[in-house]
């Protein structure tokens, strides 16, 4: 198990904004979702009236907020976010979108975009849309739990993610509470988050930038330090895009090898298993082992040295007589 949530700060608020005096609008679900992105981003908060009229006035949405992926990538743009990934709208859905969720979730806030949004129900809550018949919809994705204990909900969760969602019913975002929608998240499990049929996404550098990115081998970190498939694979789903490693893939023997994070953790591969996993003791005892190994080696290599010494000294003494 594991939960990651983007550094900076997680900040959700109704989607249907008071744009003006007496004006709300119905239909801001995109700048929202961007609004609350960048809040993470920027780590202040941002609030969607004035994403609204930034796009609006750019003519990037209507009168009503309503957007698309395109125009929220570049109001983005124009607020001086940094793009990180693009996965423009896709009808029908895209058949690998857990692979994008799964490598930013928690570690770059990014704007999701899904084409069924009366599926999701938040797990928190219980609450569903505040809509009727909902498709194309936009949240803000900033965190990702694999299934298990939750510090975050304080409790066990199934696998999933933490969403800012402005159209939820969650946290009294509703007409007789005035929209007061309280800041909190909202998590959707995996199988519910497919359901609701993911169509596109915007990542958006985060507070702290993302240490590991992928390439054509695997893996490399800021500091220079690589990584093979296995292992970056298990940076990525483990949620540790953020953290730097201290040295590159290494192998101690020829099947394994391991790469250790600045936080502590130790990623071991074995390519017998062709698995990659979290326990850092096999490495522990593999290499103590091997150290202990060479001690005793150094030590035979002196003793016989010595010996040699021996004979030459007798040798030469017996030459002498």
């Amino acid at each position: 198990m594991a939960e990651t949530l983007c550094k900076g700060t997680l900040h959700r608020e109704t989607e249907f904004a008071l744009v003006s005096p007496g004006v709300r609008v119905f239909g801001a679900c995109g700048p929202n979702a961007l609004a609350e992105v960048a809040s993470n981003a920027l780590n202040k908060i941002t609030h969607t009236s004035d994403v609204y009229w930034l796009m609006r006035n750019a003519g990037l949405c209507d009168s009503q907020g309503i957007s698309t992926l395109a125009s929220i990538a570049t109001a983005a743009g124009q607020m001086g976010l940094k793009q990180v990934a693009y996965r423009g709208y896709t009808d029908p859905p895209w058949s690998d979108w857990q692979a994008l969720f799964q490598e930013y979730a928690g570690a770059a806030p990014f704007v999701a975009q899904v084409g069924w949004g009366q599926q999701l129900v938040d797990v928190i809550s219980g609450e569903g849309e505040n809509a009727n018949d909902l498709h194309s919809h936009f949240i803000c994705v900033l965190g990702r739990n694999t299934g298990g204990w939750s510090p975050h909900a304080n409790q066990n969760l199934p696998a999933g993610y933490w969403v800012a969602d402005g159209c939820s019913f969650a946290g009294g975002n509703n007409n007789q509470n005035n929209f007061n929608a309280a800041d909190v998240l909202q998590f959707y499990p995996d199988d519910m988050m497919n359901s609701a049929q993911p169509t596109g996404a915007l990542v958006i550098q985060g507070a702290t930038a993302m240490a590991w990115t992928r390439d054509n081998t695997g893996a490399h970190d800021d500091k220079g330090h690589h990584v093979g498939f296995g292992i970056a694979d298990a940076i990525f789903a483990a949620g540790y895009q953020g953290t730097n490693g201290l040295q590159s893939e290494t192998y101690y023997d020829n099947n394994n090898c391991f790469a250790p994070l600045s936080n502590g953790q130790v990623a071991h591969w074995s390519q017998v298993t062709q698995q990659a996993d979290w326990n850092g003791a096999i490495v522990t005892v593999a290499l103590w082992q091997q150290i202990q190994a060479l001690k005793q080696q150094i030590a035979q290599n002196h003793a016989d040295e010595l010996s040699l010494e021996a004979i030459k000294a007798i040798k030469a003494a017996l030459q002498v007589a």
